[in-house]
């Protein structure tokens, strides 16, 4: 049987069941045909021989039509002619085939079960299965299959099952198992057939496989993947579909026209691009704006191709759809930064131009136009770099050296920099050139303008010769150093005067060469130094290269990584200093014995106060009683007792206040006082010198100073009548006036300022000073005319200074004085007045200073000039006490009072020479001294305010300005 004639399983198992039915198929026509041929011939009226002829011929028909059957049937079986038996059609049947009966016995089998069983159809009749060499469980799924069969009476259909032959290969089959029924309708044998489908299971799986394959792909393909038919309608959309058009569902989209999800502008443009498509016109990528679900547009890019069957016959269209938001955007940015190179490019101050592998321009900048003085025609994007080099050799900007080194150059795979002088219509211009190399060939050259900059290196080069001159011929020791104290620089003076060699030195670190004294010293300077502070005045030894220590005295500034010093020998001066001062000390040990035997008088004095007053209160009581007794003749002499009682009182009360001042016995009570109830009083106490001298005296007090304020009442109406006494005394003709005011300066502390101003005969500017000091009284005044002891005014300074405050006279010879007192001013709780803030805009960084001084006053007056800044104050009463404070108080500037203690020349330098060599400090002084000058970096006068203070501060300590 051919190939393209093989029947099913299905219809072998029929035309099996005919065949069988065959063997009693004679039987079947013959009788109806005998019986008819005997009906006609025995009923007709027709003559026998007539009859007999017509039966011989419809039999003769019949057989004839049988045979005919039977060669049709066994054609289209492939059984061969003239063959009826099952065995003929078993072999003829391609696959597997055979007979078995209810014990497994096989009865027959073609010759295709060898290839499985391992027996030819011979020698397998009359064997069980269980005799054949098949692995158990197959025995046993044939077994119950046959039993199933014989069971039910009915046809197993086919099963797909894998096997294994006999030579160990592995097959699938399908079998179906058939009845076969016996002549009284009863299943004695079954028919099996196997036909082998592992070709068929091979392509089944790799249609799978490609299935699954396809559908991967389908899914996770960023690309929508659809199918639409000759309509136009989708059959299919991928899953980036769904998600693309904002779909859940499949379901939603199938059978819908592809242009519904095209935006309305586009949509008749995507009909006719489909309708082109499937005419067979592919126009290529298309673009269209699509519409999601929710209504937002969005870029696609879609491409298309037509779907036929095997005959030719159009199907439909599949589409691939994607999404370009994110394209059209990076291209936008793209676009963007290309114009944003472009506007970079053109506002660069550097000249650029780029030039690809075959040397020839791809872009360029106006700058590099104009660096060359090139119109914009004359170079345009394409041109040959070379020719742009030949016109600069033709225009005489470059010469032919220049012109080879530049064609040369260009060709180089490095990257390189190079300053070159270029010749413009303007002169000489120095350009720097960076050539830059393209990994795909080609380069970058940007082209800067470095005239001022190669200027400024020819400024700084005669600078650097300068400084090399004023190194050489400065007499002082000059260098400069890093940070860590390495020497990097330095002048002849060093071997001038230490005998060391510049090359000794230069590398070395200055501390090898610091006494073993000073090195704490040194290194807490040099930390200075690192956090930006400059250094003046810092005096420590170092050694000769003959071992000898000479004391230098530097100032230095950090400047970067480097430290730039200036020093000095002063060894010579260090020396007459210490020869000063011994001979000072000398003289203050004279002085100081000499004030022992003052403070000895004046506590004397002091002490025998009562003693010496009592006396004269004896004097004067009897004195006013005689005056009562005696007549009248005789009361003038009984006055000149009382008056010149009255003048030797006066002297003996100056004379116990200065003893108790310099016994320091003399103490400031502090008391709530009416001050303007004060002040008014003057008005009669000098009501009667008023009436004697014919001078106006005024009293002004000024709104600002309040009713009450918290003071010395007594103090202050002793140092206000000894000034007002002393106008009048020496005031012939005009007035006298006294003005009080308050006043809030910088510092944020209230200070009340009496003034007493006079018309009178005036004081040199010489004898100012000489004025407040005791016992003494201006030249060519008479004391005779005038009175007094030279005690009044020294004992108002030393008041006012007691109380913290300043006495000052401004005065003209002919033309009156001017006495201002100048005392803090304080508050009993719940009084003073309000006033603005304070608006100084100078802030110094944190600080910490040392205050030596006796006064509580002058402690608390700076404390409080120095309220709003960040500087610690730290107050030692002697300086021996400043000497012996921990290290974590070490100073950042000290204020040394010289004004309301002694002065102590030794103990001075001790102090500032030893602990504290290095840290600026500022003399409090009360007048010019040339000792203070030689010891102190700078000196504050009194009466001295806020201003004064923070200026003198600036010169120490770093500050900033408020924004």
């Amino acid at each position: 049987m051919r190939e393209n004639e093989k029947c099913s399983l299905s219809d072998f198992a029929v035309l099996l069941r005919y065949v069988i039915f065959m063997r009693y198929s004679d039987l079947i026509f013959l009788l109806p045909a005998a019986a008819f041929s005997t009906a006609v011939a025995f009923v007709s009226g027709i003559p026998f021989v007539v009859r007999i002829t017509a039966v011989i011929a419809l039999l003769s028909l019949v057989f004839f039509c049988i045979r005919v059957f039977r060669l049709y049937v066994s054609r289209a079986a492939g059984i061969p002619a003239g063959s009826t038996s099952l065995e003929a059609v078993l072999q003829s049947v391609p696959g597997l085939v055979s007979v078995r009966d209810r014990n497994g016995r096989f009865i027959m089998s073609n010759n295709e079960c060898e290839k499985y069983f391992g027996f030819s159809s011979e020698n397998i009749v009359g064997r069980r299965l269980s005799d054949l060499p098949l692995p158990a469980d197959e025995i046993e799924r044939f077994g119950k299959s046959d039993q199933a069969v014989f069971k039910s009476g009915k046809a197993v259909t086919s099963f797909e099952e894998k096997v294994i032959f006999a030579d160990g290969s592995e097959h699938w089959m399908s079998i179906a198992t058939i009845p076969l029924y016996n002549g009284v309708r009863t299943v004695d044998r079954v028919l099996v057939v196997g036909q082998e489908i592992s070709a068929l299971k091979h392509a089944i799986e790799t249609m799978k496989s490609r299935d699954e394959l396809l559908k991967s792909v389908l899914n996770t393909s960023p690309d929508d993947i659809s199918i639409t038919d000759i309509e136009g309608r989708l059959l299919f959309v991928s899953p980036a579909g769904l998600r693309m058009f904002g779909v859940e569902l499949t379901d939603d989209v199938i059978g819908r026209e592809v242009s519904c999800f095209i935006d309305a502008p586009d949509r008749q443009r995507a009909e006719s691009d489909i309708a082109d498509l499937l005419a067979g016109n592919n126009h290529g990528t298309c673009e269209y704006n699509a519409v999601r679900s929710d209504g937002v547009r969005f870029p696609i890019e879609v491409n298309g191709e037509k779907i036929s069957d095997d005959m030719g016959s159009l199907l439909g269209v599949v589409l691939v759809v994607r999404d370009v938001t994110s394209r059209l955007n990076a291209d936008r940015k793209v676009r963007e930064s290309q114009h944003l190179l472009r506007a970079v490019m053109d506002t660069m101050a550097q000249g650029m131009v780029v030039v690809d592998s075959t040397y020839h321009l791809m872009t360029f900048n106006n700058t590099f136009l104009r660096f060359f003085d090139f119109s914009p025609g004359d170079v345009s994007v394409g041109d040959s770099y070379d020719d742009i080099v030949d016109k600069l050799l033709y225009l005489g900007r470059i010469d032919e050296k220049d012109s080879a080194s530049i064609k040369q150059g260009i060709r180089t795979d490095s990257a390189i920099t190079f300053d070159r002088c270029q010749v413009t219509t303007e002169g000489f211009r120095w350009i720097q050139v960076f050539h830059n190399p393209l990994p795909s060939g080609g380069f970058v050259r940007t082209f800067s303008d470095i005239t001022g900059r190669k200027t400024a290196e020819d400024l700084l080069l005669e600078k650097n010769e300068e400084l090399d001159r004023f190194f050489s011929v400065s007499l002082d020791l000059m260098c400069i150093t890093d940070t860590k104290g390495v020497f990097k620089r330095l002048n002849n003076q060093w071997e001038i005067s230490f005998g060391y060699q510049i090359a000794e030195l230069e590398g070395a670190r200055y501390l090898d060469f610091v006494h073993p004294d000073d090195v704490a010293r040194t290194i807490e300077v040099m930390q200075n130094l690192q956090s930006g502070r400059p250094i003046f005045n810092f005096v420590n030894r170092y050694r000769r290269k003959d071992g000898v220590y000479r004391w230098i005295e530097w100032r230095t500034v950090p400047v970067g990584d480097n430290v730039y010093a200036s020093a000095r020998d002063i060894t010579g001066r260090i020396e007459s200093e210490e020869k000063i001062l011994i001979s000072m000390q000398e003289a203050d040990i004279a002085r100081e014995a000499a004030d022992r035997a003052n403070r000895a008088k004046s506590e004397f004095l002091a002490n025998m106060s009562h003693e010496i007053r009592t006396p004269l209160n004896a004097i004067f009581g009897f004195t006013n009683l005689l005056k009562e007794k005696i007549g009248s003749d005789d009361d003038g002499y009984v006055e000149d007792i009382l008056a010149a009682g009255k003048n030797l009182l006066s002297l003996i009360n100056d004379l116990l206040d200065l003893s108790k001042i310099e016994a320091g016995k003399m103490e400031i009570r502090i008391e709530e006082c009416n001050i303007r109830s004060l002040l008014s009083e003057f008005r009669a106490v000098f009501a009667p010198k008023v009436k004697e001298s014919g001078l106006i005296f005024t009293i002004d007090i000024d709104p600002s100073l309040p009713e009450v304020v918290a003071a010395d009442g007594i103090r202050i109406r002793q140092i206000l009548f000894n000034i007002i006494g002393n106008a009048f005394k020496f005031t012939h003709e005009g007035f006298v006036n006294l003005r009080a005011r308050a006043e809030k300066p910088d510092n944020g502390s209230y200070m009340m300022i009496l003034e007493v101003s006079d018309s009178g005969i005036g004081i040199p500017p010489a004898q100012q000073d000489a004025v407040f000091q005791a016992f003494v009284q201006q030249d060519g005044q008479s004391t005779r005319r005038y009175g007094g002891t030279g005690l009044g005014l020294a004992i108002t300074r030393r008041l006012v200074l007691l109380m913290g405050g300043s006495l000052n006279v401004v005065s003209e010879p002919g033309k009156g004085s001017v006495f201002t007192v100048v005392v803090p001013l304080s508050f009993p709780e719940g009084e003073g007045f309000a006033s603005e803030e304070d608006t100084d805009d100078l802030v110094f960084e944190k600080a910490r200073i040392l205050i030596v001084t006796q006064s509580k006053g002058q402690y608390e007056k700076i404390c409080t000039f120095l309220k709003h800044q960040d500087i610690v104050c730290i107050q030692a009463e002697s300086h021996t006490a400043a000497l012996h404070l921990s290290d974590n108080e070490r100073p950042s500037l000290i204020i040394v009072d010289c004004i309301t203690q002694s002065v102590d020349y030794a103990a001075i330098r001790e102090l500032l020479r030893g602990i504290y060599a290095g840290i600026p400090t500022l003399a409090l002084a009360g007048r010019d001294d040339e000792k203070l000058k030689m010891l102190f970096s700078g000196s504050l006068y009194e009466p001295f305010t806020k201003k004064d203070l923070l200026s003198g501060f600036m010169r120490y300590l770093p500050y900033r300005r408020k924004i």
